[in-house]
């Protein structure tokens, strides 16, 4: 049997190695790969990738620049989304949710619904609670039945950080339903039940 040629091996080491989160060897095996093809957009992916894992963000920066391969418009939200997780990875969380705006405008086909996630969690931590809300809710329209348990805890977070702490006790309760085995769901039911009594006692209402 013919063996495969030597780019196409190389090609697989760098991908297996990404899914294995080895992500020194990535950067060793992609730079060789693209010094004989520079056009290969899914290359300079892992690259970027794995260079932002390894906090080498210059480096990052680079790779995720690159715009000259011929597969570059297809991959265009995947390497927007790399670069918004590389300035969210160096503190930068108002850039991070540009770059996840402009990934999310350049998915056309709408099939990447962790955008929306990425994007309501940097705007929770900006402290853009409305527009947090917005983007987890309907992130829980969009999603699969199961990350339900997931998308029902991020939303119960963003609406505790409102105070409304009803309704973020109605959604940890479905996020412990969905996920009986979740510690930190049933954590946080019985913390606000407790604020809940509390409230009741002092006659503050919910």
């Amino acid at each position: 049997m013919p063996r495969r040629p030597l780019h196409k091996r190389l090609l697989n080491s760098i991908h297996r190695a990404r899914w294995k989160e080895q992500h020194a060897l990535v950067v060793e095996l992609s730079r060789d790969y693209l010094q004989k093809h520079p056009e290969d957009a899914t290359v300079w992916i892992c690259l970027g990738h794995a260079l932002t894992n390894l906090s080498r963000y210059p480096e990052a920066e680079h790779a995720l620049s690159i715009e000259l391969a011929p597969g570059f418009e297809a991959l265009q939200y995947i390497f927007y989304r790399e670069r918004a997780e590389l300035e969210r990875r160096r503190g930068k969380l108002q850039e991070a949710q540009e770059w996840f705006q402009r990934a999310l405008e350049a998915d056309i086909e709408g099939g990447d619904l962790y955008l929306r996630v990425d994007l309501g969690l940097t705007a929770l931590k900006l402290g853009n609670l409305e527009e947090a809300e917005a983007h987890l809710r309907l992130t829980l329209e969009d999603g699969d039945f199961e990350s339900k348990g997931a998308d029902y805890f991020r939303l119960a977070q963003v609406l505790r950080a409102q105070n409304r702490i009803e309704e973020s006790l109605n959604y940890f309760r479905q996020a412990a339903a969905f996920n009986p085995k979740s510690k930190v769901a049933k954590e946080e039911v019985n913390e606000l039940e407790q604020v809940l009594l509390l409230r009741l006692i002092n006659g503050n209402g919910p």
